[in-house]
């Protein structure tokens, strides 16, 4: 079992894997409605 810091980081990195998904998705998404146009 990690301690609390490994844990807290390993955590604040996925959250940030996360969030960078979130907004490579929307992103794209935005893109690809923009060229169905």
């Amino acid at each position: 079992m990690p301690d609390g810091d490994d844990y807290a980081q390993s955590g604040n990195n996925r959250l940030q894997c996360h969030v960078f998904y979130l907004l490579k998705h929307a992103l794209l998404l935005r893109l690809a409605s923009f060229a169905a146009k």
